[in-house]
């Protein structure tokens, strides 16, 4: 069978990576699809909402002037921006000014910006069970650094390590 042809994803520029390559490859010989579940915008936006509808109530009663956006993939500028190199991405990406760093004088600004990245999600997500899956890991991630809590510190959450 080998690795389906590229590009799948149109809006892509690069050439996948050797990785992503090698798992077409190894999906196509196992009779699976050399890419995951193909999802309209309108369908991955619905995921993104009940993710954040499923947020705790007490968290969700705190969130305010936040803007939850869905893009294809994050730009060259965003990845160089966080230090990010292929075949590394983005699923999601916090902007703003989290609540540890408000004070009195915050307001009269813009909201602050999560972008969910449907392209990589997409791409990694083995169906759509586990699509659902990342984004709701990634919604929470991405809310978690608006209450101010830095990658590391989730990282132990999401381990289960105490704090």
């Amino acid at each position: 069978m080998g690795a389906p042809k590229w590009p799948p994803y149109p809006h892509r520029s690069a050439r996948p990576s050797e990785a992503v390559t090698r798992l077409w490859t190894a999906r196509a010989a196992r009779g699976m699809a050399a890419y995951s579940t193909i999802m309209t915008r309108r369908q991955f936006e619905a995921l993104v909402d009940k993710a954040l509808r499923r947020l705790p109530r007490k968290f969700r009663e705190r969130i305010s002037n936040i803007a939850v956006v869905v893009e294809d993939w994050a730009d060259d500028a965003t990845l160089a921006e966080m230090g990010i190199e292929p075949p590394d991405t983005l699923y999601g990406l916090y902007r703003g000014v989290d609540l540890t760093h408000r004070d009195s004088m915050y307001g009269n600004v813009l909201p602050d910006v999560i972008t969910i990245y449907q392209g990589p999600i997409t791409e990694d997500a083995s169906d759509a069970d586990d699509m659902a899956e990342i984004v709701r890991e990634t919604v929470i991630h991405e809310v978690g650094h608006y209450f101010g809590l830095d990658d590391e510190t989730m990282h132990r959450i999401e381990n289960g390590e105490d704090l």
